[in-house]
């Protein structure tokens, strides 16, 4: 910053170039302001008549002399990807013993795993101190039931948190990694957000042909908060409900012909008389036998 005077006005000009720190940290910021410590600068008056007498008063200047803050700011941007996994690249390993239509033998991007970047979900204004964004998800509780059933099991699926990985497991196996249905994990520093499906869960629409829909976790279940933080310790959140943006797609059956056909033969030589109006074949059977 720069202070100067007008000699003859009394005008004092404070121009700021960098911004400094404030001393109180707020969410959200209230423009709080640090003036300069008393005795750093002092303006003085001096009065001169025409027969060249003087005099003189000093102003402690620096109390006068303050900065405000500036704190960052958030709002949903309106721009929001969405997660989705494809239950026909599960595998037996996970799925209770079964297979999808085309399994991974690892979970894969695009398939029953997809990782997407929420950043842009939200709009960050860092003010002039500079600041950064960290991400976090969260549910209301432990336990709490969500709109899914489990298709192996007909169960329904709850939700449980440990740090930033969110885990859906069939009720009443919770914490077994034999009952887990699917995790959403975040990235803090990036705003990416990966979706891992392990078993199949019951999807709206009956069809046939199967058409791939999807479910959705039902809205107010998952919330990714947002939150910017500047370099005085000022910060501001805004929250994202995740749950619609979460979908799992179904993978029906399918059936076709193989080309493998049997064959269905009888032979007249075993008919029996008893049957056959009286006449007996050239080897008849008391009763129907098989190959014959």
């Amino acid at each position: 910053f720069t202070l100067t005077v007008n000699t003859a006005t009394g005008d004092v000009t404070l121009t700021q170039d960098r911004a400094v720190h404030e001393p109180t940290a707020s969410s959200p910021d209230t423009g709080e302001g640090i003036s300069l410590t008393g005795g750093l600068v002092a303006l003085t008056a001096t009065v001169t008549d025409k027969d060249g007498d003087s005099a003189a008063q000093n102003l402690d200047l620096s109390s006068h002399v303050t900065f405000h803050d500036d704190g960052p700011s958030i709002s949903l941007s309106g721009n929001v990807n969405s997660l989705n996994t494809f239950e026909a690249y599960l595998s037996a390993s996970t799925n209770a013993g079964i297979n999808g239509s085309t399994p991974d033998a690892v979970p894969t991007q695009g398939h029953a795993l997809d990782k997407e970047n929420f950043a842009g979900a939200f709009t960050v204004v860092t003010g002039a101190d500079g600041a950064t964004t960290a991400y976090a998800l969260s549910i209301a509780n432990n336990g709490i039931a969500t709109n899914l059933i489990d298709s192996a099991s007909g169960l329904g699926v709850v939700l449980d948190q440990t740090g930033n990985t969110i885990s859906g497991y069939v009720t009443g196996h919770e914490n077994d990694a034999a009952w887990l249905v699917f995790t959403l994990t975040v990235n803090t520093v990036t705003g990416d957000v990966t979706l891992t499906q392990d078993r199949a869960v019951h999807e709206p629409t009956a069809s046939s042909p199967d058409t791939g829909e999807g479910i959705s976790l039902t809205g107010g279940l998952v919330t990714l908060t947002a939150t910017v933080t500047d370099k005085d310790g000022d910060s501001a959140s805004q929250k994202l409900d995740l749950s619609s943006h979460v979908t799992f797609h179904d993978d029906g059956p399918s059936i076709s012909l193989s080309g493998n056909v049997n064959s269905l033969n009888t032979f007249e030589a075993y008919l029996s008389a008893s049957t056959n109006a009286g006449i007996n074949g050239s080897t008849p059977d008391a009763v129907p036998t098989q190959g014959h």
